[in-house]
């Protein structure tokens, strides 16, 4: 859970403990370190199965969002690699009210893949007219406009039974992040929509409503098929300034109003968001940076940051690939000029797999570990005596032994089932532990040979981790990476329940 401005929600004295809790069962030798518990409905074969699905469809092969939100928990999943009559049909967004209740659909999405974004926001009665604060949660979804696929965001305000409000962009693009900030007295929302640009709107107290502005502030206009170049993955507000990740690239907002020239970037050549990193990244990685994140290092404001991508010591000599890196000296102001700030390389993703595994008495060299994804929306802060330590899921894969070692269970014929994470631990030089999510509550059970991973037959991403919004002590996470390989039913949620 990442608190923003403008956001009511606050981590209890508790949940502090429950997050060192966490972070002191890590690397404990046991590759079940950690007890977790499937969200299973008694009555079914799983959690995602569920009466109210539309007709026709009854699984989801992922779980790529959880929120908490008005006091309950949300999941979004998604369809997409699910081996079915019709796969391109009803992703959807689910909830939990409670802890003893099960989770039911919250809305369904016609015609869509994916949920591939879905965030909460608290807007202030500051920027309500003073008719108090308003929590808005905010998703992405595809409707059936003629034949074709559009893309809206929709909204839902607190009370909401479903999502009320929609405003349709246009065009197959999706929404892979949002962000929510209090500027001035207007509250504003960002929607970063891929290989089409970085959109705002502002709130409405009047009606209500969230009013979205046709024309992005960012265009990225990277053509078709060009390996997810125009990717906004991620965004985060440090030092006072919005960033948002585009693929190989990192924006700041000139929230000023300045406009920089930039005409070696997919972005607009003239737009007050101004490209910051240098690029020094192989072009082929499927995806770039992920999990922008706001810390504090040594006093200062930087952001944290992983990509995606294989180990650094096979792609030399290309150093972020497959590293957890910190950006810092961050400005102030609007910029004049586009920036190349070089980042500070924290760890590296296999070494840092390598190293849980082997603590964990499976003994594993770096060289043993492949292509990492590391933080997949945001590193999850938590603080605990003064510090915050964050965590973030994790997937990999093997390398060397032509496939799945054979002491190890895969999700294809090299990532790891595994549901495993990484804690970062702050300090002059921030150490990382690696621990999986595992025990009777969460067993894995063997694949059989029909090429489609069925639930429970690999966990091998968590995607997502969320605190209960009714219990200090209990934090939810999902997951899976559909890898371009056949799903059926394959999405999960777990729990942790670290009471005294």
């Amino acid at each position: 859970m990442t608190v923003r401005p403008g956001d009511r929600r606050t981590l209890s004295r508790s949940r502090f403990f429950a997050c060192v809790a966490i972070f002191a069962l890590s690397g404990m030798g046991n590759a079940r370190a950690i007890d977790a518990f499937l969200e299973d409905d008694s009555g079914t074969a799983g959690f995602q199965q569920l009466d109210d699905f539309i007709s026709g469809l009854d699984t989801h092969s992922e779980t790529v969002h959880l929120v908490a939100h008005d006091g309950k928990l949300f999941a979004g999943l998604s369809r997409w690699t699910q081996s079915d009559t019709n796969p391109d049909i009803g992703a959807q967004v689910i909830v939990k009210d409670s802890a003893t209740d099960t989770f039911d659909v919250f809305d369904t999405f016609d015609y869509t893949v994916r949920v591939t974004a879905l965030a909460s926001f608290s807007v202030p009665s500051s920027a309500n007219g003073g008719g108090g604060d308003v929590e808005v949660l905010l998703s992405q979804a595809h409707n059936l406009v003629s034949s074709v696929q559009e893309m809206t965001f929709v909204w839902a305000l607190d009370g909401d039974s479903s999502f009320t409000g929609s405003y349709q962009l246009g065009g197959d693009e999706d929404v892979r992040s949002f962000y929510g900030r209090l500027e001035g007295s207007t509250y504003a929302f960002y929607a970063g929509v891929s290989d089409t640009g970085i959109y705002r709107g502002t709130w409405n107290a009047s009606t209500q409503t969230i009013d979205w502005s046709s024309t992005p502030e960012l265009i990225i206009d990277s053509g078709t098929n060009v390996g997810n170049e125009g990717r906004a993955l991620a965004m985060t507000q440090c030092n006072g300034a919005l960033y948002a990740a585009v693929k190989r690239r990192i924006y700041r907002r000139n929230d000023g109003g300045t406009l920089v020239t930039d005409t070696d970037s997919v972005g607009d050549n003239n737009s007050r968001w101004v490209r910051v990193n240098v690029e020094n990244i192989r072009g082929s990685a499927p995806s770039g940076w992920r999990g922008l994140t706001c810390i504090t290092q040594s006093g200062s404001p930087a952001i944290l940051a992983t990509y995606e991508s294989s180990d650094g010591t096979v792609l030399t000599p290309v150093p972020y690939a497959g590293k957890i890196v910190r950006f810092g000296s961050l400005p102030t102001g609007d910029l004049s000029a586009k920036a190349d700030w070089s980042a500070t390389i924290e760890a590296d993703i296999g070494d840092t797999i390598a190293a849980g595994l082997t603590a964990m008495g499976r003994t594993t060299a770096s060289s043993e570990i492949g292509y990492t994804i590391a933080g997949y929306n945001e590193w999850q802060p938590f603080q605990y005596n003064g510090n915050t330590l964050h965590s973030g899921g994790v997937q990999w894969f093997w390398q060397g032994y032509g496939g799945c070692p054979s002491d190890r269970q895969c999700q294809t014929s090299a990532s790891d089932a595994e549901a495993c994470y990484i804690v970062r631990i702050p300090g002059t030089t921030p150490t990382f532990t690696f621990d999986c999510l595992g025990g009777t509550g969460m067993p894995l059970v063997a694949k059989d040979a029909d090429g489609v991973i069925e639930y429970r037959e690999a966990f091998n991403a968590v995607r997502t981790i969320e605190p209960a919004p009714w219990d200090a002590d209990v934090f939810y996470f999902g997951g899976i990476d559909g890898n371009n390989i056949a799903h059926n039913g394959a999405a999960w949620i777990a729990h942790i329940d670290l009471s005294p």
